[in-house]
């Protein structure tokens, strides 16, 4: 969607009834939830969509490193929150066990069981943009807590989950987007937590500043689907 002539960014996190997608409509932030990702990308269309959950999956042809790398950079306090997406053989196994086993096989590495019960999210991300090559280009891998470190310049002491550091988020937040307690404190459908809103608000941020003046990336290589392993930051 282009909002006068301008690529609109859009941030998208999971949440347990489908996903949050945060949006400027001009300088306004606006906040909707959709059921999946094709119903998401319908509603926004010409867009640069920043998602939190991973895009291009190992095999026995192709190992994913940028989790790794990842974890290098938000140490030593927020690289506990990065987890390595199970192998394409394994996502599609209909049980934990099952799939570890198969993962242990391609990879030799097991599953966090984190990592396990986002695998219908990564599923469904996975097949939509196998299946759409226009979407394909238009989607980046994003992690929250990067684009949080890079917008604030340090660090964040907190986690997500607590109390504090759900403040701190906000207040970062705010020095880019304005007031957003209304968008956070107002009840969605989806069961979305307020996290989920905040992951969602900052990889829209990221977005539009990435749009404006350049994204940096931490890269690894197209997976067997030609899918390109990439992270996305400003």
């Amino acid at each position: 969607m282009q909002i006068d002539g301008v690529i609109r960014g859009v941030g998208i996190d999971g949440c347990p009834g489908g996903w949050i997608a945060s949006a400027f409509n001009h300088d306004k932030l606006e906040l909707h939830h959709f059921i999946n990702i094709s119903e998401l990308y319908d509603y926004y269309g010409d867009a640069c969509y920043l998602i939190d959950i991973p895009i291009g999956l190992s095999d026995l042809k192709v190992s994913r490193t940028i989790d790794s790398e990842l974890r290098k950079i938000l140490r030593p306090v927020r690289h506990h929150s990065v987890f390595t997406p199970p192998c394409r053989p394994a996502i599609n196994k209909k049980d934990y066990q099952t799939a570890l086993e198969e993962n242990r096989r391609v990879t030799g590495k097991g599953i966090s069981i984190q990592s396990w019960n986002i695998v219908p999210k990564i599923r469904e991300v996975d097949n939509f943009l196998r299946g759409n090559k226009t979407a394909n280009s238009r989607f980046y891998e994003a992690h929250p807590e990067l684009c949080f470190f890079r917008l604030n310049g340090k660090h964040l002491d907190s986690s997500k989950h607590s109390t504090k550091g759900i403040h701190e988020r906000i207040e970062i937040l705010r020095k880019y987007a304005g007031s957003i307690d209304e968008l956070v404190d107002k009840p969605l459908p989806g069961n979305a937590r307020k996290d989920d809103i905040l992951d969602s608000i900052v990889l829209a941020i990221t977005a539009r500043l990435g749009i404006k003046k350049g994204f940096k990336f931490i890269n690894g290589e197209s997976d067997s689907e030609q899918l390109l392993i990439r992270l996305v930051y400003f």
